[in-house]
């Protein structure tokens, strides 16, 4: 029985690895690439293994699906259903609609997940369905309010951030782009390999 191309085996290139691991050193990091580009895919792989590697590591995730601000904050909530008090404190905040919501709502996880002595990632996907530009204050005071156990990790087809946020957010960010996600030349070569395929590359 002859063997099959492994056409469905998931390839993450030795490089986009060294750019993923690098999310650990930082309390934000964005995930950057139109669609196609194995955003989720490639999260999700990294994700598993750090689980995997290391018991203690908690992983949320949430999956935006609407524009609505509110599927939003009810998403959120309902991702950290391990933690029922910290569920019912942030469905009781309601969404932050100023800073000084956005300052108790710091407040709350921090009460929560400090004590934590495991890393925490929380990955929101597909970040660019939600239009209005009411998230990107809580995000920027999170990443430098939030315990260094907590990582945000955000998935998004555009730009999440303006210039002038990402130069503010300096080394706490962590940026993973187009030229990350895509195969150059010889990895192009060694994912042909990888599938049992014969391919040249110029």
């Amino acid at each position: 029985m002859g063997s099959y191309p492994k056409l469905n085996h998931i390839f993450i290139t030795e490089r986009l690895k060294h750019r993923l691991n690098d999310i650990n050193n930082h309390p934000i990091a964005t995930v950057i690439a139109p669609m196609g580009f194995g955003k989720t895919t490639a999260v999700n792989w990294w994700a598993r293994r750090l689980v995997k590697n290391h018991n203690d590591t908690e992983v949320f995730r949430q999956m935006i699906v609407t524009d609505s601000i509110t599927e939003f904050w009810s998403g959120f909530c309902r991702a950290f259903k391990g933690y029922p008090k910290l569920t019912n404190q942030l469905k009781a905040l309601g969404y932050p609609k100023d800073m000084v919501a956005v300052s108790v709502l710091s407040e709350i996880l921090n009460d929560a997940l400090s004590s934590s002595k495991a890393s925490i990632y929380f990955i929101i996907d597909d970040l660019h369905l939600l239009r209005e530009n009411t998230l990107t204050p809580i995000l920027l005071y999170l990443s430098r309010s939030l315990p260094e156990n907590i990582h945000l990790i955000l998935l998004s087809r555009n730009q999440i951030f303006n210039e002038e946020e990402r130069m503010r957010l300096g080394n706490l960010l962590c940026e993973i782009r187009i030229e990350d996600l895509r195969l150059e030349n010889h990895e192009v070569a060694l994912y042909a390999e990888h599938c049992q395929l014969n391919a040249k590359t110029d």
